[in-house]
């Protein structure tokens, strides 16, 4: 899994707001990546039965690092950015997630006609 560095609040302070937008982008991105790596172990452990008890460690893991990453700029004083760019991902989450309902419910759809 990817761990994203959690920037000071120095360099927080160097950058510009766009520089901090595009690092928080990059920081959800991963998470984004992350959360299939965990999906992708999880389906693995299906049949390769020693995985199973690393996938809670993983998720585990997971939720830590994002919180301990989302705090830091909440303490640096960024909130306000972060926020900006969360209401990105959530969006682009949305859609995502809107396609794949419209594909999971047409192809139960088709499958009964």
């Amino acid at each position: 899994m990817f761990k994203s560095e959690i920037p000071s609040k120095e360099n927080l302070e160097i950058m510009n707001r766009e520089q901090r937008l595009n690092l928080f982008r990059k920081f959800l991105a991963a998470s984004r990546y992350n959360r299939l790596i965990l999906h992708h172990n999880l389906i693995r452990s299906t049949f390769d039965l020693p995985l199973r008890p690393n996938i809670e460690t993983l998720i585990q893991n997971y939720i830590n690092s994002y919180y301990e990453y989302v705090d830091n700029i909440k303490r640096c004083g960024f909130n306000d950015e972060l926020l900006d760019a969360i209401k990105e991902e959530d969006a682009a989450l949305e859609k995502i997630i809107s396609t794949y309902k419209h594909r999971l419910y047409s192809n139960i759809t088709d499958s009964f006609i």
